[in-house]
C-alpha cells in the first residue's frame, strides 16, 4: 500500500480529512520529482513506474477529497518551478563550461 493510499484512506472521515488538509502532506511528496535523493544518479526510482503511481495518487485523493485540490496542485506548481529552476541553473552552467571541463556544482533543494 502506498503513502497516498493511506492519506486517502485517513481522508475518508470528515476529521480524518480536516487532519490531512491541516498536515499538506502535498509538497513532502512532490519531492521525488526533484530532490537529489530521488533523482539520478543517486537514484533510479523515477526511471520505473513510481511518478505515475504518485500522480494518480494524487488525482485520485484530489477527487475523492473535498478542499484539498488547492493544496496538492501548489505543491505540484512549487516542484515544476523548482525543476525548472534546477534546468536553468544547469544550463546555465554548462553554457559557461562547454568544454565539459568544469566540474559540476551540487545542487541544492
Amino acid at each position: 500500500m502506498s503513502i497516498l493510499n493511506v492519506v486517502a484512506a485517513l481522508a475518508l472521515t470528515e476529521d480524518g480529512a480536516k487532519a490531512v488538509k491541516q498536515a499538506n502532506p502535498f509538497p513532502a511528496l512532490c519531492l521525488i520529482f526533484y530532490h537529489p535523493q530521488y533523482a539520478m544518479p543517486a537514484s533510479k526510482c523515477l526511471l520505473n513506474e513510481l511518478t505515475a503511481i504518485v500522480s494518480t495518487g494524487l488525482e485520485e485523493i484530489m477527487r475523492h477529497v473535498e478542499g484539498v485540490k488547492p493544496s496538492v496542485m501548489g505543491a505540484f506548481v512549487q516542484a515544476m518551478e523548482r525543476v525548472e529552476a534546477l534546468g536553468t541553473n544547469l544550463s546555465q552552467r554548462e553554457a559557461q563550461c562547454p568544454t565539459r571541463s568544469c566540474t559540476p556544482a551540487n545542487d541544492r533543494v
